[in-house]
């Protein structure tokens, strides 16, 4: 391999094997399912790779711009594996921007790499239902649903998103792609976050019943704006970036609306919609299916 001054021997393997998982000859030789295990793999060990390097490896140049690329994806993974990841520790989500500032979007993926430990602590209370560890898991959701209340008003790319809605979703530019993505991944974080909180209040030995929830904790509304705006990443002008974007959202969005509402929904049929006659869909949707078989089960909560 050719070493590339400034490129860090680690990164330049972890770019090439993504690269080849996702769309190269590696990824057209491989079953579905063995798809899916390689890409969780390959993110577990991107995630060492990162790790042995140090959050002061990542603070400029190419292997910060890769750092923050990667964060997204490496935390999908740990939402998948319901396992909290280290890029929500203080010195990840600090020392690689000693020298640079946050962007919007990247101070949504602060909030985001909270929600695999979420995901977690739910499945610890599941088995231990007890009252010290319900009032922890809501003291995080409560912490996680005011920052993405606060990201929403402060940081959302809202009157962009109102012109893209107002235009069909058609002829995306690549600012375009960008606020889909930002604002698929903010729904998803909502869904998951969210579905969380109604699993969990009934493991309350002294809850009551659910009432009078903030109109904004139904997950529902989540799905809804998902399944209009992958409508963007299925456009021509998308390419390969469409392809990548579409799996975690749709995924999550299906997965809370099957298991509360069924296949009958207007929503559920739409999303599916996108999986079975659009393009690269059918692909897409054989992708979450095994990804889902491999990691995931019916653990989402209807309010």
């Amino acid at each position: 391999m050719v070493n590339i001054p400034g490129r860090p021997r680690g990164c330049i393997t972890c770019r090439k094997r993504r690269k080849g998982l996702l769309y190269g000859a590696e990824a057209q030789s491989q079953t579905v399912l063995s798809q899916a295990r390689s890409w969780h793999g390959h993110a577990i060990g991107e995630m060492a790779l990162v790790q042995q390097r140090s959050p002061t490896a990542h603070i400029q140049g190419f292997a910060h711009r890769l750092f923050v690329n990667s964060r997204i994806h490496l935390t999908i993974a740990a939402c998948c594996a319901r396992k909290r990841t280290p890029l929500a520790e203080p010195a990840w989500m600090m020392i690689p921007w000693s020298k640079s500032s946050k962007t919007h979007k990247d101070k949504l993926v602060d909030i985001f790499v909270e929600i695999p430990g979420l995901l977690e602590d739910l499945d610890h209370l599941k088995q231990s239902p007890t009252e010290q560890l319900y009032r922890q898991f809501m003291t995080d959701y409560t912490r996680i649903d005011l920052e993405l209340t606060a990201w929403l008003q402060n940081h959302a790319p809202v009157q962009h998103l109102d012109i893209l809605q107002v235009r069909g979703y058609t002829n995306p530019t690549a600012e375009d792609l960008a606020v889909a993505q930002i604002m698929s991944l903010f729904w998803t974080m909502s869904i998951l976050a969210h579905s969380a909180m109604l699993l969990a209040v009934p493991l309350d030995p002294f809850s009551s019943p659910l009432s009078h929830l903030p109109p904004h904790t139904n997950p529902r509304q989540y799905c809804t704006f998902i399944a209009d705006i992958v409508e963007v990443f299925f456009q021509p002008d998308a390419g390969i970036f469409g392809m990548q974007a579409v799996p975690f959202p749709v995924g999550m969005a299906l997965e809370y609306l099957t298991s509360t509402e069924g296949y009958g929904s207007d929503v559920s049929k739409k999303l599916a919609g996108y999986l079975t006659n659009r393009g690269f869909g059918v692909s897409i949707g054989s992708f979450i299916m095994s990804s889902r078989k491999e990691w995931m089960g019916p653990r989402m909560a209807s309010p």
